[in-house]
């Protein structure tokens, strides 16, 4: 649930990321920009063995000049939103107004209008991202966003955030008023493959560029395209296109 608030820069445009390493201990959620180590512990953490297991990973973690917030996971669930603030509270503003961006109003007036292009994607930080910070600057403005791709999930859904659909400019309607050609599909797929000579070649380049990421990322990555290889290898796959409207909300 927490990481659903602190992914994408949502808690005061601050970057967080899941299971970082340092040292043997891996922190549930970490922000380089503040130092930051934010722990959730379950009940297995009130046991006193435990607690010298954890005691121990604290003093190593602020050796490293880091600041460590622990919380229960009850609180987490049934008080978010001072869990949050009590995160918010040690991020750096990055408005210039104080910690976690907190200020007054920029403008009262009515007559305001916030478009935002790709609405789908940085508009659900409202408790505290800079949607949040958004309408904290701007209480009276009225939002409308743009997106090709409106979604629907727990934590983000757009038609939640800017209401329903003002205008929606399908593919159909582009065709007809000539501002695209005509797209046609064809199911088939396009087998890829790899030099056998190159992959020593490949393997040196991806650990160059990845090497400022942690040994999770990295990891990460390579599942990810190891996936799409045993996918469009496979004599049986099959390709399927979709063109998705363009909607202003």
């Amino acid at each position: 649930m927490l990481w659903a608030v602190l992914r994408d820069r949502q808690l005061a445009g601050a970057k967080f990321r899941r299971q970082h390493q340092f040292g043997d201990y891996i922190t549930d959620f970490f922000c380089n920009d503040a130092k930051l180590v934010v722990e959730c512990d379950g009940d297995v953490h009130s046991t006193s063995d435990r607690q010298k297991i954890d005691q121990k990973r604290d003093a190593y973690l602020r050796s490293q000049g880091l600041t460590i917030l622990r919380f229960q996971n009850e609180q987490v669930l049934d008080e978010p939103e001072s869990v949050l603030r009590s995160i918010a509270a040690h991020l750096p503003s990055i408005s210039g107004r104080g910690a976690g961006g907190e200020g007054g109003a920029l403008s009262l007036r009515q007559n305001i209008v916030v478009i935002a292009d790709e609405a789908h994607r940085s508009q659900y930080g409202l408790i505290q991202g800079t949607a949040r910070h958004m309408r904290d600057a701007l209480p009276n403005a009225s939002f409308i966003g743009f997106t090709g791709t409106p979604i629907e999930k727990t934590d983000a859904n757009t038609r939640a955030v800017f209401g329903d659909y003002v205008s929606i400019y399908d593919i159909q309607r582009a065709v007809a008023d000539k501002a695209t050609v005509p797209i046609y599909y064809e199911s088939r797929i396009a087998k890829l493959g790899l030099n056998a000579a190159a992959l020593p070649k490949i393997d040196a380049e991806f650990a160059e560029i990845t090497e400022a990421e942690e040994e999770y990322g990295r990891e990460k990555l390579k599942t990810k395209w190891a996936a799409l290889e045993a996918l469009v290898g496979r004599s049986e796959a099959r390709q399927t296109h979709r063109g998705g409207p363009r909607a202003a909300l």
